[in-house]
This record gives C-alpha cells, sequence and structure tokens, in this order.
C-alpha cells in the first residue's frame, strides 16, 4: 500500500502553541476579556473588527463599561457609523446575544437580530369575529343563496279535482 500526499502552499498565519487562537477562545469562554483584546488586536478587516466588538460587548459584564468604551474608541475608526452609533449605545450597559445590532457577520455570540423591529407582533383581536364564527356564518350565508325554494300546500278549495279515468 502506497501513501500519497498533497503538499499546499498556504499562507497561514504562525501558531503560538502555547496559547490558543483567540477567537476559538472568545467562542469557548465568552467572558475573558483577555482573549477579546486579543482577537480585537488579530482582527485585519473592519467587518473582523466589527465582530469581535459585537462579542466584547456580549461577553462582558455590565462592570465593563471601561473596557468597552476604551476598546471602542481604540477601534472606532474602522466602523460605519450605523455599527458606531450602535456600540456607542450600547457601550455603557453592554449587549446580550438577542439584542438587535447592524448585521454582525464576524460576531461568534450574537444571535444575528439585526433591527429594532420585533420579530413577533401582537395584534388586538377584540374586534375581530372568531374564525369559527366567522366560518359559520359566511356557510350559513352561501347555503341560503343556494336553496331551492320548497314548494308550498295549495289550499283544498282551490284544488282541481283529478279526473278520474278508468279504462
Amino acid at each position: 500500500m502506497t501513501r500519497r500526499s498533497l503538499l499546499v502552499d498556504l499562507d497561514l498565519p504562525e501558531v503560538d502553541e502555547a496559547r490558543p487562537r483567540a477567537d476559538l477562545e472568545v467562542a469557548r469562554h465568552p467572558g475573558d476579556l483577555d482573549a477579546h483584546e486579543r482577537r480585537l488586536a488579530e482582527a485585519s478587516t473592519p467587518e473582523g473588527v466589527y465582530g469581535a466588538l459585537v462579542d466584547l460587548f456580549i461577553g462582558s459584564t455590565p462592570a465593563d463599561q471601561a473596557v468597552r468604551v476604551a476598546a471602542l474608541a481604540a477601534h472606532g475608526d474602522q466602523l460605519t457609523d450605523e455599527q458606531h452609533d450602535a456600540l456607542r449605545v450600547a457601550a455603557a450597559r453592554g449587549l446580550d446575544a438577542a439584542s438587535p445590532v447592524p448585521a454582525a457577520r464576524r460576531s461568534l455570540l450574537t444571535n444575528g437580530a439585526t433591527s429594532a423591529a420585533p420579530l413577533v407582533i401582537t395584534t388586538d383581536r377584540s374586534a375581530v369575529a372568531p374564525p369559527v364564527a366567522a366560518a359559520t356564518a359566511t356557510t350559513a350565508a352561501v347555503a341560503a343563496s343556494r336553496s331551492v325554494p320548497t314548494p308550498t300546500a295549495v289550499p283544498a278549495s282551490t284544488a282541481v279535482p283529478a279526473s278520474s279515468s278508468t279504462p
């Protein structure tokens, strides 16, 4: 049996065997602020920076406001105005995974809510007839429009006697 291998020249980042990748650490331990800071330092695109900031805001506690504000100040110039405004508003209290934020495709911790619109809208149904009653009323109206008139009885005084013919 022969073994074959394929060597591919990939440009991979240097891996520190003593430290796992920051994004993996954030996913495993969302409250690890050091991992969040390393991830922000490793982010190479504005989208990656925004995702790392959203995860920092989700993984931090309300007491970590100073960390969130400092991270936003350090990396805010790479964000769009909409992203920056959303995080500026959330800097005081942080975020949870279900918080609506502008789409953060590189976030590991968000549930993906992307706007302030509620996912479920409830309405007042008190003014609307229940579906069963409405269906019954509709069925009765259709049946009434399709009914064949029933013959009425003729009074005996106006009845015409049947001719009796005997063969």
